[in-house]
């Protein structure tokens, strides 16, 4: 009783814990002029792209890492939008 009692207050604070935790990153987004982010607000800009995004996965310090169509980079973006890295994808 006392194991399924703290499994359940377990649950529960995930419950609680994970939407505030989620609710903290804006969400990106690309287009084909650049990449966006949207908080509660309007979406804004965060950096200009020639081409359009194919993939996008956020790092947990805010930022992310951005493939863009047609290139062979991968680029390593800070939660303002500056490009810190760029990585050449081609292998050879």
């Amino acid at each position: 009783m006392i194991q399924a009692r703290a499994i359940f207050v377990s649950m529960l604070f995930f419950l609680i814990l994970f939407p505030v935790l989620v609710a903290a990153q804006e969400t990106w987004f690309g287009d084909q002029q650049g990449l966006w982010s949207y908080s509660s607000s309007d979406p804004q800009p965060l950096a200009d792209l020639s081409v359009d995004i194919r993939c996008l996965a956020r790092t947990a310090s805010g930022g992310g890492w951005i493939a863009l169509d047609g290139q062979n980079l991968v680029l390593h973006v800070d939660a303002d939008g500056s490009i810190l890295q760029s990585i050449d994808t081609v292998v050879g």
